[in-house]
């Protein structure tokens, strides 16, 4: 798989589509051009979310929906070419996980332990969420405990510095990418790949949002990571501006 792969040829069942017609890297930047989703920036119905659960549908068949798959139109009425805004929704890290299922042969799950995991060297059980056919729930729900998000922290960190094609990668992940210009994330000025940047409290910073409050925000000019790990988010204002002062010290 390449950043240049279409995802049409990846995934034969949304060639096509519009969605097929997005590369790999605009799924990275949240750019393929289609629906925005739903409100909480989920593409599922009620009814899809329970089909999905019960086994009887999967996260591909949703992606493989006219509506999640066709072009959505901008101001003036014209289709979305994939590449030219940031919308933030499940689509994009859903197809992701289909597409890594599909290129690697084995199920998300599998390749998020074996590729991320265990080389971050976490040390207790984790939970990889999934559909019943092995395709992840990549828009979220790795669920691990705090000690192991640190090792985890580290381990991002670390490459930022290191060495190989991972280590470029990660260098190139975590710049902006994509201005976020309709400010779906606030507190956000830039996306990069599949993670926020341009803290507005700290630019030289890229941060991880997971559920409720959990935060980790790194910042490239010093080995300083900042981990929130809670239920709420209410707080995010003053936390930002707290990573501020910690991460210009020296």
């Amino acid at each position: 798989m390449s950043l240049d792969d279409e995802v049409g040829k990846l995934i034969p069942e949304l060639s096509g589509t519009d969605l097929g017609k997005a590369t790999i890297e605009h799924l990275l930047k949240m750019s393929s051009g289609t629906w925005a989703g739903n409100p909480d920036t989920t593409i599922w119905t009620s009814e899809q979310d329970q089909r999905v659960r019960s086994g009887s549908m999967t996260y591909l068949d949703i992606l493989s929906t006219s509506q999640v798959s066709c072009a959505a139109k901008n101001s003036q009425g014209i289709p979305l070419k994939p590449g030219e805004l940031f919308i933030y929704r499940s689509t994009d890290p859903l197809t992701l996980g289909v597409a890594l299922n599909k290129t690697t042969g084995t199920t998300y799950a599998k390749y998020v332990e074996r590729e991320v995991l265990i080389p971050a060297g976490i040390r207790r059980p984790a939970i990889i969420g999934q559909d019943h056919f092995g395709y992840g729930t990549s828009d979220g729900n790795v669920r691990m405990y705090l000690e192991d998000w640190i090792r985890f922290a580290a381990w991002v960190k670390a490459n930022e510095s290191g060495t190989g094609c991972f280590a470029d990668y990660i260098r190139r992940a975590v710049k902006k990418q994509i201005p976020n210009s309709r400010k779906i994330g606030a507190h956000f000025d830039g996306y990069g790949y599949q993670i926020w940047t341009d803290n507005f409290k700290h630019r030289d910073s890229y941060w991880a949002a997971g559920h409720g409050g959990q935060r980790i925000g790194w910042n490239h000019a010093n080995n300083r990571v900042l981990i929130a790990f809670s239920n709420v988010e209410n707080y995010m204002a003053e936390l930002y501006s707290l990573y501020a002062e910690w991460a210009s010290l020296k």
